[in-house]
C-alpha cells in the first residue's frame, strides 16, 4: 500500500489494486454509480492515477472540512442499505430490507410512537408521507413466524428495520387499521376534487337538457341533413349527436364553403336570435373532462370506508380522534353521496333527451362531442367573416360599394343586379340618344358589357353634340 492509501503499483498491462483507505475521522458518502472492472478498459480510467492526487492534496485539511462525526475515528462506514454486509444480520429479504429503510426516513416517530399513533388512528400525527410508507411495513406471514421465534438478546441483535417490523406484528388488525388512516388521511382531498366534478356534470346536462337555442340549431341542422339526403336515404327524424362533426365535413361544390359555414350563415340571416345560442349552455368544455367511473369509483369507496369506520367507532368508543372524525366527515360523504346520484340522473337525463344511451356513452365522449361542435361553429363563424370581408375588399376594388361594413349574402347579389340593370339603360343626364343610336348602345355593350355604376362609356361621348357639351371650366 501506498503512503496515504490508494493503489498498488499495477502489473503493465492490468489495472492498478484498489486497497481500503483509512481516514482518521467518518466522511460522507459520495453516491456515484462505478464502473465494472471489465467497464475501465479503454476508458479514461486507464490513463489516469489518483495515486498522484494523493501525494499532492492534503487530505488532512479535507478530512477536517468534510467529517461528518468528530468523535469517530477512522473505519470505513458501511451503509447498512447499500452493504450485504451489515453491522446487524436482517432477517428481511434484502430487497425488502432496503425498501423499509429508504421508508423508515420519512417517518418521523420513534417505534412506540409510532405503533401509538397506528392504534389510535392518529392519521394527523402520522402525515401524509408517513400513512404511505406504511403500505410497505406490513409483516408478511413467514416474517411474523420468524419473529415470534426470537428471544431478547436475538431481538436486540436485529437492525432497526427489523425491529419495526417485530414491533408492527404486535399490533392487532394492523391492515385495516392502516386502511382506516389511509382513508381517514385522504378524505378531504378525495371530497375536494368529487364536488366540483358533481357541480360541473349536474350544470352541463341541465342547462343542455332545457337550452330551448340548443334545440332549434338541432332542428336546422335536420332540416339540412333531410334536404340533402331524404332523396337518396329517405328522410329521418333524428341523428346521433357524433354525427354533428359530419356538418364540418360536408362541403360545397367549390370546396370554398361547408355546410357549418352554410348553417352559420342561415341563422345569421334567418334566426338572429340563435346567434349567441353557444352561450345558452354552461360548463360544457369542463363536463368533457368528467370521468364518470372514477366519479362513481370514488363515492363508493368513500361510502363503504365511512360505513367501516362506523363499525370501528363502535368497538372503540374511547377514541375520540375516530369519533371526531366521523362527526365532522359523515355529513359531508353522505352529501356527496346523494350529489353523485343526482348528477348521474341528470346526465342520463339529458343523453337520453339526445338520443343517446347512458350506458354506452360516457360524459367525457357525450360532451366532448359538444364541446367540438362549438368550436366547429365558431371557426366557420370566423371564416364566413374572412370570405365576407374578401368580397368586400374587391368589391370596393370594382367600385360595387362604397362604404359597407359587412354586406349580407342578399345585398351582394342586389348590387350586382343593380349594376347589370344600369348597364341597360343611358345615365339621365344624358341627351336622348338620336335615330341608329341604339344599335350603337347595344354594340358597346357587347363589346364591353360590364362596367362601374360611375363610369361613362366612351362611345357615348363620341355620339354627343358637341354644342351640348359645357366647357371643362364650368364642370369645374
Amino acid at each position: 500500500t501506498l503512503a496515504g492509501g490508494g493503489t498498488v503499483p499495477p502489473v503493465p498491462g492490468s489495472l492498478a489494486i484498489r486497497t481500503a483507505i483509512q481516514t482518521k475521522h467518518a466522511l460522507p458518502t459520495l453516491n456515484w454509480v462505478p464502473l465494472k472492472h471489465n467497464e475501465v478498459k479503454g476508458t479514461v480510467f486507464c490513463d489516469v492515477d489518483d495515486a498522484n492526487v494523493f501525494n499532492k492534496v492534503n487530505f488532512d485539511d479535507f478530512e477536517d472540512k468534510f467529517k461528518s462525526n468528530k468523535n469517530s475515528i477512522g473505519k470505513p462506514k458501511v451503509s447498512a442499505i447499500a452493504s450485504p454486509q451489515q453491522e446487524r444480520k436482517s432477517l428481511l429479504d434484502n430487497n425488502r430490507f432496503k425498501n423499509i429503510a429508504i421508508s423508515r426516513r420519512q417517518i418521523k416517530l420513534g417505534l412506540a410512537e409510532l405503533v401509538e399513533a397506528i392504534n389510535q388512528l392518529d392519521y394527523r400525527r402520522l402525515g401524509a408521507e408517513c400513512v404511505d410508507s406504511l403500505k410497505t411495513f406490513v409483516p408478511q406471514d413467514n416474517e411474523v413466524a420468524i419473529y415470534k421465534k426470537l428471544d431478547k438478546k436475538q431481538i436486540d441483535k436485529l437492525p432497526e428495520e427489523d425491529q419495526l417490523i417485530r414491533k408492527l406484528c404486535k399490533v392487532e388488525r394492523l391492515q385495516a387499521k392502516l386502511s382506516f388512516i389511509n382513508f381517514m388521511s385522504g378524505c378531504a382531498d378525495t371530497l375536494a376534487e368529487l364536488v366540483p366534478q358533481l357541480n360541473v356534470l349536474m350544470a352541463a346536462s341541465t342547462s343542455l337538457r332545457s337550452s330551448r337555442k340548443v334545440r332549434k340549431i338541432f332542428e336546422i341542422i335536420l332540416a339540412f341533413g333531410n334536404y340533402m339526403n331524404s332523396a337518396k336515404r329517405g328522410g329521418v327524424y333524428g341523428f346521433r349527436v357524433s354525427s354533428l362533426s359530419c356538418v364540418s365535413d360536408t362541403k360545397s361544390t367549390d370546396k370554398s364553403l361547408s355546410l357549418m359555414g352554410y348553417v352559420v350563415e342561415t341563422v345569421e340571416d334567418k334566426y338572429p336570435d340563435l346567434v349567441d345560442w353557444s352561450t345558452d349552455i354552461s360548463y360544457i368544455d369542463k363536463a368533457a373532462r368528467v370521468s364518470l367511473e372514477n366519479v362513481n369509483g370514488e363515492i363508493n369507496r368513500l361510502k363503504s370506508s365511512m360505513g367501516r369506520l362506523a363499525e370501528e367507532s363502535d368497538k372503540s368508543k374511547d377514541n375520540k380522534i375516530l369519533r371526531e372524525f366521523i362527526k365532522v366527515n359523515d355529513a359531508k360523504v353522505k352529501m356527496v353521496v346523494k350529489d353523485g346520484k343526482l348528477a348521474e340522473e341528470a346526465y342520463n337525463e339529458c343523453s337520453m333527451y339526445f338520443g343517446e344511451n347512458p350506458k354506452k356513452v360516457c360524459p367525457s365522449n357525450f360532451f366532448g362531442y359538444f364541446t367540438s361542435f362549438i368550436a366547429d361553429y365558431t371557426k366557420a363563424k370566423e371564416d364566413n367573416e374572412t370570405r365576407r370581408a374578401n368580397i368586400v375588399r374587391e368589391a370596393n376594388r370594382a367600385g360595387l360599394f362604397s362604404r359597407i361594413a359587412r354586406p349580407s349574402k342578399q345585398e351582394l347579389d342586389r348590387a350586382v343586379v343593380d349594376e347589370l340593370k344600369f348597364k341597360m339603360y343611358k345615365e339621365k343626364s344624358a341627351e336622348v340618344p338620336k335615330d341608329g343610336s341604339v344599335d350603337n348602345i347595344l354594340y358597346d355593350l357587347k363589346k364591353e358589357p360590364y362596367r362601374r355604376a360611375d363610369a361613362v362609356r366612351r362611345s357615348l361621348r363620341r355620339h354627343v353634340d358637341p354644342q351640348l357639351q359645357l366647357p371643362s371650366s364650368k364642370l369645374d
